[in-house]
């Protein structure tokens, strides 16, 4: 299955080929590739508010792109190979793997912020690791 992301008019696929394309939705328009891998990626997410992308891939770790101009802005390593990456809010992303671990990743700021930090430490489900919220 190839992944694929709609956010308002635009479209992102990730395809065999490797690449990973934006198109305008409904049209079908292309808008240009974003970026070539040299792997199949598994998954893909558009922030809401931002020209923002996240890929995830078996390389444990979500790479985060600028969708304007097609650089790597981010890569944040995961504990494990994951297959799906969606954003919550503007500022947050959330990675998980076929094993149904996930993990929640604070964009805005290189430390969790209060709101991740009372959720782990309320929640027996998830841990405190290495400044990210780890589910069990």
């Amino acid at each position: 299955m190839t992944p694929i992301e709609v956010r308002g008019d635009e479209l992102v696929t990730m395809s065999w080929d490797l690449t990973t394309r934006r198109w305008a939705f409904p049209s079908g328009h292309p808008l240009g590739v974003i970026r070539r891998f040299d792997h199949i990626e598994d998954g893909v997410a558009i922030a809401p508010d931002a020209p923002l992308l996240a890929t995830a891939g078996r390389d444990a770790a979500v790479e985060l792109w600028d969708m304007t101009r097609g650089g790597l802005i981010d890569r944040l390593a995961t504990l494990e190979e994951v297959g799906a990456v969606a954003f919550i809010g503007a500022d947050r992303v959330v990675a998980g793997g076929g094993s149904g671990h996930l993990e929640v990743f604070a964009l805005a700021t290189p430390r969790p912020t209060d709101e991740i930090l009372r959720r782990a430490a309320a929640s027996p489900r998830w841990v405190l690791d290495h400044g990210r919220a780890v589910e069990r």
